[in-house]
């Protein structure tokens, strides 16, 4: 495999002293790719070991490819240099990226960092109609597909306490009416989020700036999307090396940088929707944790450290039962946005 890859990177002048034993894994707990340092240059390659939207391995780094290209143009995501190719000794093919080095956010002072980094994505402009990143058909309808056609379905295969299973399927008929209620709406504009933005995927460099580094679920959806992602104690606790924050006015603050950031109808938007939007990631990240007791550990135990395989089963083990779930999903009436609505406590 190094071989393939000093190879396919010896024509660009910046590889051309690289050789084999400069080429070093870097050691992390991520699902879907291991990451190589190309010896003391500014980049490094990202290799998929498997892929979650069942393309093939060309279609999976071309999306990757497009992705990387689109957001890097915030200036707050790695730029990409090129693609090597798939082949027998590298069957997925790998990224050339650029190496982000840094320190791992830590909650709540890198917030404001995140909140800046946030709205240069969220501010670029809306492509033309064709276009190879989906755009949702309605506001939120990322996570409505997410939500309702890939991880419901683990529902029926898990074993959860009843009361576990009735709180969720109540806190899912109210955000099934909501997704009716909010696509007929179109004053909620869409946006280039990042689709990941959990704060285990950003890093903080030496001068405090935010980088979002796992951009491949890039697409165009409401900005709140990535706000929820960035800000939840469920979504931080995704990797291990983050501390959550559970203070409720330190997300605010968070929101607030990012709508002073952006600008326009940003704060309307907030008031009106950020409630919803905390609500429906909250509950992607539940399904997704059913999933992963579902299949997903049988699935990518290979591919997973034993760390991440150890919080995502304690999470699970925390997050699906009954009394959390109680604190979790507030009794918000299912037909519009709220506006006395109270974020999810310290679960």
């Amino acid at each position: 495999m190094k071989k393939y890859i000093i190879d396919q990177l010896k024509d660009d002048a910046e590889f051309k002293a690289l050789k084999t034993d400069d080429l070093m894994l870097l050691q992390g707990g991520g699902l879907s790719h291991d990451h190589i340092f190309l010896g003391d240059t500014d980049w490094l390659l990202r290799v998929p070991r498997a892929n979650q939207l069942g393309m093939s391995s060309e279609e999976y780094l071309l999306l990757q490819k497009e992705c990387y290209e689109r957001v890097s143009v915030s200036g707050h995501a790695p730029s990409i240099k090129q693609l090597i190719p798939p082949s027998g000794s590298l069957k997925n093919g790998a990224l050339v990226i650029q190496k982000i080095e840094g320190h791992r956010p830590r909650l709540p002072e890198d917030w404001g960092a995140m909140a800046k980094a946030l709205a240069s994505i969220h501010k670029e402009a809306l492509p033309a109609i064709t276009d190879p990143l989906e755009k949702a058909a309605a506001p939120f309808g990322s996570q409505k597909f997410l939500i309702f056609d890939v991880f419901k379905s683990s529902l029926d295969k898990v074993s959860l306490h009843e009361d576990s299973m009735n709180l969720i399927n109540e806190e899912l008929q109210a955000l099934a009416a909501f997704f009716n209620n909010v696509a007929k709406n179109t004053n909620i504009p869409l946006a280039l989020i990042g689709g990941d933005s959990h704060p285990g995927n950003f890093m903080i460099d030496k001068h405090g700036k935010a980088w979002l580094l796992d951009i491949e679920f890039a697409t165009y959806d409401t900005p709140l999307i990535d706000l929820a992602d960035a800000a939840l104690p469920i979504t931080a606790c995704l990797d291990p090396d983050i501390t959550p924050c559970r203070d409720k006015k330190g997300r605010t603050a968070f929101y607030d940088a990012w709508s002073k950031a952006v600008g326009g109808n940003s704060k309307e938007m907030l008031s009106k929707y950020m409630p919803w939007a905390e609500r429906i990631v909250q509950m992607r990240t539940l399904l997704w944790l059913v999933d992963w007791t579902v299949q997903g550990r049988i699935k990518n135990a290979a591919l997973a450290t034993d760390q991440a395989i150890s919080n995502w089963d304690s999470m699970a083990d925390h997050y699906l039962k009954p009394e959390v779930l109680k604190r979790l999903f507030l009794k918000t009436p299912p037909q519009g946005p709220v506006t006395n609505y109270q974020s999810p406590g310290p679960a």
